[in-house]
């Protein structure tokens, strides 16, 4: 799972987060001119040679200034820089990380958060280093330093917790795993958070859990949650995004291949989620109670769409049924992967036929209905990465595997 670690995060601590070194002293002509070159390569987005000269300048404040406020920066800058750098074997990285931890206190009145984010930071290194154990001890200091500061109703606290569920999952200690998480959602949603990226990372460590407990409909409706959102809040490339959709497929297709007992109906009422947009729009709320009315016929398949890459997807449209029961003037309202999906839904949703719950009869003349359809393969073989790679196993374009499409509504 660690390797699965956001570098957007690392990059947003090395590009908007780095502290700005406050020298007791007047700094030396070197330091001044290793800086400006230093600052010179982030601007740039060398981080090969800004992670250089960050190491120069922690180096040059080490023998300057000691135990000080600015080598404490300069090491905490080398080390999220190295991290970003994903150098494995760089030992150097971690003493950084120690040594800019060692040295907050220097902040004054922020050291208190100063040091949690640093400790957090250094988790981070620890988990994409599989070093759980120490992970571990890290994250109880931070927890520490929160309670004893007043930290616990902060965002950093909340991210906090989050590392700790995923150290804890690595462990294999699911039970403490699940605890921390659920600590963690609930600190995001009191803060308003909880369409952020760690907040939804924390729903798809949690899904994961519930995939190996044998909690399959908990665990398909957290990767829903997540996977329907992507589009709405940020990057769909996100890594943890990526494990939703491969997780959530994956899962569907062995429930359907080896689970004889679970049905396609309780796949779907798994998959229908009340937090997944547009499910929590206000808008939107009207259009899915009319759509509660109603049952949909779903009348043939539509071919996969030609030179994608893409495996995965969806697409919520607003539609109407005409005075002879069928869907008319669609409105796209959402989906992810923008421009392969939404014609193959609109041809499908043509085929649909919308008839009364209660009656069974087609129904006509109905305004704002709201179609969510999912796409992806049941089959194995039609693998391919979150990123576009297709497996050497993808089925040829056209074949049936890549025609067997499972859609919610």
């Amino acid at each position: 799972m660690v390797r699965f670690i956001s570098l957007l995060f690392l990059g947003v601590l090395a590009f908007t987060a780095m502290p700005q070194p406050a020298i007791a002293k007047e700094p030396t002509a070197r330091i001044k001119s290793l800086y400006a070159d230093y600052q010179s390569a982030l601007a740039l987005e060398d981080l090969e040679k800004a992670n250089s000269l960050a190491r120069k300048l922690w180096k040059q404040s080490e023998k300057l200034y000691g135990d000080s406020k600015q080598t404490g920066d300069f090491a905490y800058n080398f080390a999220v820089i190295g991290m970003t750098l994903t150098r494995k074997h760089d030992s150097r990285t971690g003493k950084a990380y120690e040594r800019s931890i060692e040295l907050a206190h220097f902040h004054g009145d922020t050291s208190s958060t100063i040091s949690l984010k640093r400790h957090t930071a250094y988790a981070m290194y620890l988990l994409n280093r599989r070093n759980y154990k120490k992970a571990r001890s890290i994250l109880n200091n931070a927890d520490n330093i929160s309670q004893d500061s007043n930290l616990t109703k902060t965002a950093e606290y909340a991210f906090a917790l989050s590392l700790q569920a995923e150290t804890a999952y690595e462990l294999k200690l699911y039970e403490e795993a699940i605890t921390y998480i659920d600590k963690s959602l609930h600190q995001y949603a009191s803060l308003e958070k909880s369409n952020t990226v760690n907040a939804r990372k924390a729903l798809v460590i949690k899904a994961d859990i519930d995939a190996k407990l044998g909690n399959w409909q908990e665990a398909l409706a957290g990767y829903e949650t997540v996977y329907m959102n992507v589009d709405r809040y940020f990057d769909e490339k996100h890594p943890y995004i990526g494990r939703a959709y491969v997780s959530r497929e994956r899962l569907t297709s062995r429930l359907l291949l080896e689970n004889k007992s679970i049905s396609e109906a309780q796949i779907e009422e798994a998959l229908s989620c009340p937090d997944c947009w547009p499910n929590f729009e206000e808008k939107y709320r009207p259009n899915i109670q009319i759509n509660s009315l109603y049952q949909i016929d779903s009348v043939g398949l539509v071919k996969w769409p030609r030179n994608t890459p893409y495996l995965s997807g969806f697409v919520v449209y607003i539609y109407d049924i005409d005075n002879h029961g069928k869907p008319v003037n669609f409105r796209f309202a959402n989906g992810s992967h923008l421009y392969t999906f939404d014609k193959p839904a609109a041809k499908l949703l043509k085929r649909w036929r919308v008839r009364d719950l209660k009656t069974g009869e087609p129904v006509k003349n109905v305004q704002g209905l709201v179609a969510t359809i999912s796409y992806y393969s049941y089959f194995q073989e039609s693998y391919a990465d979150f990123y576009g790679n297709p497996t050497d196993r993808r089925p040829p374009e056209g074949s049936a595997a890549l025609n067997n499409l499972y859609s919610t509504r």
